[in-house]
């Protein structure tokens, strides 16, 4: 009997151990599923992208149950998923709520997000259907992670409509056209502005060559005047002037010189009698 009777206490105390280690790995583990209530609702979808069991139902961010099932519904056209959401946030789940499903990690764990309703609404009972929202392509996917990637994607699409209002109507090509008038009138333009300025930079020697013709002239009539070299001792000097016109000057004074000049006309004359 005593010995029975250990056994029977060793066998009670590993049970409360067990059952203190369960409770211990539920509150630590967040899922508290001993000391709340839950209840369910069903989501339809036509692609559940990789949602599995388990899977994290959030309420505008806040963790408020789990995935309990995934079946095909009765029509064989759409995924049923069976939420399990914590009583507590029941109030807050109305038929204004929808429900879809998201990304979160760098992983990219599929959860699914409800967001709430609004006051006032009628809170969806235990197993009533919550409005879903599909989840689009890839593209939109992305575009719903950030704010700055909306805008990216609202670049492209005006960007895009810009191309297309440019290809439109021949537009493109009447554009381009037009870009290669203007480019053959900037090359005529450009020509132009070359040979003006060639002639500009001739007119420019022509011009320094005459101021040099002129600069050089004013410097020898200079020198003249100062009475410096041949011509200037010639112009300025009196005696010179002096005996030129004893030369050529008054009959007084030019004697000797007209009796030369006489007798040179002599012989000249008598020369052509004897020819």
């Amino acid at each position: 009997m005593e010995a029975g009777n250990e056994e029977y206490k060793v066998g009670i105390f590993v049970s409360l151990g067990l059952l203190v280690l369960a409770a211990m790995i539920f509150l630590l583990g967040g899922d508290k599923i001993l000391f709340h209530n839950y209840y369910f609702l069903k989501a339809k979808f036509q692609n559940v992208d990789g949602l599995v069991k388990g899977s994290v139902v959030s309420l505008s961010g806040i963790n408020v149950g789990t995935i309990e099932e995934i079946n095909f519904s009765e029509d064989n056209r759409n995924l049923e998923v069976i939420l399990r959401v914590d009583m507590l946030y029941k109030d807050r789940i109305t038929t204004g709520s929808q429900a879809k499903i998201s990304t979160k990690g760098a992983l990219g764990d599929k959860f699914i997000f409800i967001s709430p309703g609004s006051p006032g609404q009628e809170v969806l009972e235990n197993g009533a259907t919550i409005v879903t929202i599909e989840r689009g392509d890839f593209l939109d996917t992305l575009a719903d992670q950030s704010t700055g990637v909306k805008d990216l994607f609202a670049i492209i699409q005006e960007m895009y409509q810009l191309l297309k209002n440019i290809n439109g109507d021949d537009r493109s090509l009447r554009l381009m056209n037009s870009l290669n008038i203007s480019a053959e009138n900037l090359a005529k333009l450009t020509a132009s502005l070359e040979k003006t300025s060639n002639e500009i930079q001739k007119g420019m020697t022509h011009d320094q060559n005459f101021k040099r013709t002129i600069t050089s002239l004013t410097n020898i009539l200079e020198k003249v005047d100062q009475g410096r070299g041949t011509v200037g001792a010639l112009i300025n000097d009196p005696a010179l002037y002096y005996r030129l016109q004893e030369l050529v000057g008054a009959p007084t004074k030019n004697g000797y010189v007209k009796s030369m000049m006489r007798k040179t006309i002599e012989k000249g004359s008598m020369l052509t009698e004897k020819n």
